[in-house]
């Protein structure tokens, strides 16, 4: 029970959300242009749990996910942004009270979880030649030479940085399974997951309705 009195015991988080300044973001998106309507912190897209959200590192993280991602290279900003401050709500949130609750993914999960991704299991080079079945040893051959070499050339640093990205990605979705696996074991919602649920659910409405 340990577990998840310490989660109920987190009923003082809060999302705070400037609507206006995400609004600003998205305008900037469609105009190119470092707009003056923000106000105060200019670097602020926005506050969660009373931490701010840089414009800067938001740009950065909607970029990564236009380039990682296919399916939302032809979303809307609109969209793409919503999905950043999504996993920004899941990651500075959840994620902390993972850090708090003692949640890990050590090395060899991590690897199998990177193994068990169907973008990985279906590229060929990772496939026996003969079997056509995934092979571990070949990605991990793979890794090596590409950490290895990832200081040679401007291509080679991009495609490790693209690595470590993807890596990262695996290992946050990971934990975050983990933690709702022990969530789900408890056989209800603490009343803190509950309360995040309700304010995610209120910011995606506020910035849909920035975008209307």
């Amino acid at each position: 029970m340990g577990l998840f009195e310490t989660i109920r015991n987190r009923t003082g988080l809060m999302v705070i959300v400037i609507g206006g300044a995400l609004f600003a973001f998205i305008m900037t998106e469609f105009l190119s242009s470092s707009s003056v309507l923000f106000s105060g912190d200019r670097d602020a897209i926005g506050y969660i749990n009373g931490d701010k959200v840089s414009y800067i590192e938001f740009s950065k993280r909607m970029d990564h996910l236009r380039e990682g991602n296919q399916q939302l290279a032809n979303s809307s900003v609109a969209q793409i942004s919503q999905a950043v401050w999504n996993q920004e709500l899941n990651d500075r949130i959840i994620g902390a009270l993972l850090d708090d609750l003692g949640f890990a993914v050590n090395e060899s999960e991590l690897m199998q979880a990177v193994a068990e991704n169907p973008s990985i299991q279906e590229m060929e080079g990772f496939r026996d030649p003969n079997t056509g079945l995934f092979q571990m040893t070949l990605l991990k051959n793979a890794l090596a030479n590409l950490r290895d070499n990832k200081d040679q050339s401007t291509e080679a640093t991009d495609q490790w940085i693209n690595w470590i990205n993807f890596e990262n990605d695996v290992h946050q979705e990971r934990l975050s399974n983990k933690f709702y696996a022990a969530v789900g074991a408890g056989l209800r919602m603490p009343a803190s997951l509950f309360q995040y649920n309700a304010n995610r659910n209120a910011l995606q409405a506020v910035v849909d309705y920035a975008v209307a």
